[in-house]
């Protein structure tokens, strides 16, 4: 079995065990989907291969599948899939949606990556239609492994300065950011983890679902409950650190 995906421990042998593709949640997002009644027009943000979207298309057969992917290779795969697919960096440019467009807006394993995350977001907010669904997966910095490597004076897995990872996050901390940003607009209606190290898949599930707040992927069903003012856009705006919120774009 490969190595999991930003795994500590190299090839330790408290890895053997572990299952590659648990921290993706599949079985969290088709949970999740199954719960939404609605999911007419669905997007995939950093779509790849199509992995999440395939399992939206199972609980909506008839809905509009769209995927953003900045990978010409992945645009290329998506769309010999019949999925509607744009070539779009998240973090500079506008989606080429209108307002209030969506349903469901999945962002799986992709918020780490961003240097900016709050034009990401104001983008998302804007094009998700009130009612609609965003489901967001990211790595968690205070999983019950990463909690053990601090205790050992060891570098948290999932934010490794020589990985790909820019951000971290953890469930208060996620949480508290749609809570200042947000606007009132949001609210977290759901609330998972997956994949537990270093445990096997069968406890793993286990585990995480007795406390997602330890598993090294965490996911969040979160509901535009009200019309969003821009308050992600205004809030990047307000912070020196933030470069894409100091852009002008049509709000």
């Amino acid at each position: 079995m490969n190595k999991p995906i930003g795994a500590s421990g190299g090839n330790s042998v408290f890895l053997k065990f572990v299952s590659t593709n648990e921290q993706y949640g599949e079985h969290v997002i088709k949970n999740y989907l199954s719960s939404i009644q609605n999911g007419d027009i669905i997007l995939d943000i950093g779509a790849g291969s199509g992995r999440d979207l395939n399992i939206a298309q199972q609980a909506f057969p008839s809905a509009e599948l769209h995927g953003l992917e900045f990978s010409p290779s992945c645009c290329e795969a998506l769309s010999k899939k019949g999925i509607i697919t744009f070539q779009t960096d998240i973090e500079k440019e506008q989606l080429p949606f209108k307002n209030c467009f969506f349903d469901i807006i999945i962002s799986n394993q992709v918020m780490e990556h961003l240097k900016d995350i709050f034009f990401t977001l104001h983008e998302m907010a804007r094009t998700l239609k009130v009612g609609g669904h965003m489901i967001i997966g990211v790595p968690n910095v205070a999983s019950f492994h990463n909690r053990i490597l601090l205790l050992l004076g060891r570098h948290p897995s999932q934010a490794k300065s020589y990985s790909a990872h820019v951000r971290t996050f953890s469930y208060h901390d996620t949480k508290k950011l749609f809570e200042v940003a947000g606007g009132g607009a949001f609210s977290i209606t759901k609330f998972s983890g997956s994949q537990f190290y270093p445990l096997p898949r069968s406890l793993s599930r286990v585990a995480s679902s007795i406390f997602p707040q330890l598993a090294f992927s965490i996911f969040f069903l979160i509901k535009k409950e009200s019309e969003y003012t821009n308050s992600f856009y205004e809030y990047g705006k307000a912070l020196t650190a933030s470069v894409f919120c100091n852009q002008d774009i049509d709000k």
